[in-house]
């Protein structure tokens, strides 16, 4: 190798520079997920839901759950969309749980400074009335 130069070098530079987008976006994911515990929650009107499949080409599969709503806040209204992967899911679990999804309550939480900024996540946001 001429001047002693590492040959692997230039390919760790381009995965670096594919992989700094990556974990900054995940990571102002995860933030933005933490602080929405605080933010107001209202329900969402389901607009569509399905499963995908997604097939590998040694015939596995994997399962996503998407989801498209409507929210509003104030007075006016806004869309919206969650996705989620179901690693591990067979086909009855996965469409047990899209139908769940679809029977609702489905509730999202919008930040009251931007409310076009929402966060869905129907494992966490569950509404608990209180009985009297």
């Amino acid at each position: 190798m001429p001047n002693g130069s590492d040959p692997t070098f230039e390919v760790d530079l381009i995965f670096a520079a594919m992989l700094i987008p990556v974990l900054v976006y995940a990571g102002a994911k995860h933030i933005r997920h933490r602080a929405s515990a605080q933010w107001p929650m209202v329900p969402a009107s389901l607009m569509s839901s399905e499963v995908k499949v997604w097939k590998s080409n040694r015939g596995g599969e994997t399962r996503s759950i998407f989801l498209k709503f409507t929210y509003s806040a104030g007075d006016r209204t806004y869309d919206g969309w969650y996705c989620k992967l179901l690693l591990g899911y067979q086909e009855a679990e996965a469409d047990r749980l899209l139908e769940s999804l679809r029977n609702g309550p489905l509730y999202v939480r919008y930040k009251p400074s931007r409310p076009k900024t929402y966060v869905c996540d129907p494992f966490r946001d569950v509404w608990i009335g209180t009985s009297k």
